[in-house]
């Protein structure tokens, strides 16, 4: 790489520790977004490779991707800041990408010119942004921060192993039916075994799993839990909330895990909203 500028080192050392690509707190989902980036690993060593992946909410065509990785990224809340431009790697328009790491030797020595000490072992962060569209005049934009280190204790994805609706399984190809107004109780479950314990400077700590909830209509009690409390409720619309629409219809919901490291995991149901009770022998809370 050519003409790193220390501004652009200070940008390496000074890049965003989480996931960017988090989205407000805002559960509906009422046009395009990107609700979430994952990467496979979240955290890898140098030289090494990542797979990407995007979930796409509320698009009304086929989704087309563009990928973009920066070694040298500013501060994520400031948007997709490349401080070099020599740093910059367009990943083309896959639908889940690789993402190339090269050796970071030759950064670490730049930076190490200009006065600067970057330990590995704890770190860096590189940035990469997918931009969608769906064929209409709108688009969306995501910033996914990916944690390089040599670290023995590596961040691995925490994984969804199910969600429960009303004290039942909810199998993720099955749908609901509920009526106008109702409520039904909802129970994500993680892989226990996959939080893992980690030195968080010579503090051990334990993942813990972070919830985002996301619909198309209707509303959550709230839009994120964690801890001792995972479970949510959520509320089909009234009549008086629907606007246009006229049951019956099927909206999305969305639940994303977070591990407040990088890692993440998704998965989405099918909802059928009715005027009245579900029809006999229909798939209900």
């Amino acid at each position: 790489m050519r003409g790193l500028s220390m501004a652009a080192l200070v940008g390496m050392l000074t890049a965003g520790l989480g996931c960017s690509g988090d989205l407000p707190d805002v559960s509906d989902v009422e046009k395009l977004r990107v609700l979430a980036v994952c990467a496979d690993p979240p955290e890898l060593s140098d030289p090494g490779e990542s797979t990407l992946r995007a979930l796409v909410a509320g698009e009304t065509g086929d989704v087309v991707y563009h990928w973009e990785l920066c070694l040298l990224g500013g501060d994520p809340t400031m948007g997709f800041e490349c401080r070099d431009e020599d740093a910059r790697i367009d990943l083309g328009s896959a639908v889940e990408p690789t993402v190339p790491i090269p050796d970071l030797d030759p950064i670490l020595a730049a930076a190490e010119a200009a006065g600067y000490t970057i330990d590995i072992e704890d770190g860096v962060d590189v940035q990469v942004k997918v931009t969608v569209t769906d064929g209409s005049d709108i688009r969306a934009e995501a910033i996914k921060q990916l944690r390089i280190s040599r670290k023995s204790d590596q961040n691995s994805n925490p994984a969804l192993t199910g969600l429960d609706v009303d004290g039942v399984d909810w199998p993720a190809d099955q749908g609901i039916v509920v009526r106008l107004g109702q409520e039904v109780t909802l129970l994500p479950h993680a892989d226990e075994a996959r939080l893992q314990r980690y030195d968080d400077q010579g503090v051990e700590v334990q993942e813990e799993a972070l919830y985002s909830w996301f619909a198309e209509t209707g509303s959550f009690q709230k839009d994120r839990s964690s801890g001792e409390f995972p479970d949510n409720t959520w509320v089909a619309p009234t009549r008086d909330e629907l606007d246009d629409r006229v049951p019956p219809f099927e909206i999305g919901l969305w639940l994303v895990l977070r591990d407040r490291r990088g890692g993440c995991d998704w998965t989405q149901r099918r909802i059928r909203v009715v005027e009245g009770l579900p029809q006999a022998g229909a798939p209900a809370p």
